[in-house]
């Protein structure tokens, strides 16, 4: 009776707590997991302490809702969270966006004829990394097409550094406001235009590579020390399913100080075509085809893993999960490609990390939820991420509707946050 009464009265604490500062939803997790402890009072006293310390160290409370306003700029592909400012970051695919946590719209950023997908925040330098594409595919043209553009624009693909503490006001320009500078990817321009022989068939696009979406600043993948900073991108990969080369999920990592001496301000009367040789690392992760590949990539410290969201493949014989994650943790170990029979060599093959679904003909792992993380993914830290997922208005203009969810790595288990 008294270990009943002692739940009682911790979820009365919890909910008058989440009722007084929402932003007490951090320590949620926490919370719920205490209410079985005899000691719960005493806990439950700590984690205030814990969000007092929090409040005076300047922490800002974490929405459990952000709704971004709708644009025609084209749907949102990533999002970005600076907990610093309380803003967030958002690509609408030839648009930058910048709205406060009330979802109040700060300014723009224009001028972009690529495709601007998934972005990071990087706390180290304040900066917001972004994957950037330009390209002579479906989407390159239907972009020009959006946009009333005749322009022909070579093929490149770039990783994108954006100064969002620019963005003061709607409209401003890219490029001429000094918002976006990009550095060049050559590697993945070659995979991009290869010719590859497949299957008894000649085939454009090594790995089927349709460039560039997953983006995230994080540590050397394999690596329990690392310090230094590097630039993930994960390919973007064509849903082909008549072809066996495109059920990896393709990773490389180039470190900051690699691509540091890049950037470079982009504009059409002056490509950029400037960029490391080599990555630092080259992975691969099977998944099984997806369509259009890692759409949004991050990678969370609290469980050290690294999260894909994906639009699902159309292939029969596998689950066709919308997310799958690897660990930092997992050694990087050579292992022939399968499906892949013009590569002779070995490759960096990392295992998938264990999600809340498997299926056992594949041993592919994975999620089908949250839903939405195809268009956006930010962990917090402590278990939290945002997770976008996009709405139409009643002019058919696209925006984002960014929920908190909670994760619990013992169950690997997403539980939605808000109400």
């Amino acid at each position: 009776m008294r270990l009943e009464k002692l739940k009682k009265e911790a979820n009365c604490i919890v909910f008058y707590i989440r009722i007084i500062n929402f932003a007490m939803i951090k320590h949620y997790e926490i919370i719920r997991r205490i209410v079985n402890s005899m000691k719960a009072r005493i806990l439950l006293l700590m984690v205030v302490a814990m969000h007092l310390c929090a409040v005076a160290r300047g922490e800002r409370a974490v929405p459990g809702v952000i709704v971004a306003p709708a644009f025609s700029a084209g749907h949102v592909q990533g999002i970005a969270v600076d907990i610093k400012d309380s803003v967030v970051y958002l690509s609408y695919t030839t648009m930058i966006a910048k709205v406060d946590f009330r979802g109040h719209l700060i300014g723009t950023a224009t001028g972009l004829a690529g495709h601007l997908g998934c972005l990071d925040f990087n706390d180290s330098d304040g900066c917001v990394y972004g994957s950037l594409e330009y390209k002579d595919d479906a989407i390159g043209r239907g972009i020009l097409k959006r946009l009333g553009s005749t322009t022909r624009y070579s093929n490149a693909f770039y990783v994108a550094r954006i100064d969002g503490r620019r963005i003061t006001r709607e409209g401003m320009d890219a490029a001429r406001d000094g918002i976006m500078t990009v550095a060049c990817l050559p590697e993945v321009l070659g995979d991009y235009s290869d010719t590859v022989t497949t299957g008894g068939r000649r085939l454009a696009h090594r790995y089927a590579c349709s460039g560039i979406d997953g983006i995230c600043v994080g540590p050397r993948i394999g690596s329990r020390k690392s310090e230094e900073q590097y630039v993930t991108v994960a390919y973007g990969v064509y849903g082909d399913t008549t072809r066996t080369d495109n059920d990896y999920q393709v990773i490389r990592q180039y470190s900051l100080a690699s691509l540091r001496p890049y950037f470079r301000t982009l504009t059409p009367e002056a490509p950029v075509y400037e960029g490391p040789a080599r990555s630092d690392v080259l992975c691969f992760v099977h998944t099984g085809n997806t369509d259009w590949g890692v759409q949004n990539l991050e990678y969370d410290r609290s469980s050290g893993l690294w999260f894909m969201a994906v639009y699902r493949g159309k292939k029969s014989r596998f689950p066709n999960y919308n997310l799958y994650a690897f660990s930092q943790s997992s050694p990087l170990r050579k292992q022939r490609l399968t499906g892949v029979d013009y590569e002779r060599g070995k490759h960096y093959v990392l295992p998938l990390a264990a999600g809340e679904l498997s299926d056992p003909a594949t041993g592919v792992t994975g999620w089908m939820k949250p839903a939405g993380g195809c268009f956006g993914l930010h962990s917090l830290g402590d278990g939290l991420f945002y997770v976008a997922d996009i709405y139409k208005d009643r002019d058919g203009r696209q925006g984002a509707r960014i929920r908190l969810f909670g994760y619990d790595p013992a169950t690997r288990h997403f539980t939605r946050l808000n109400n």
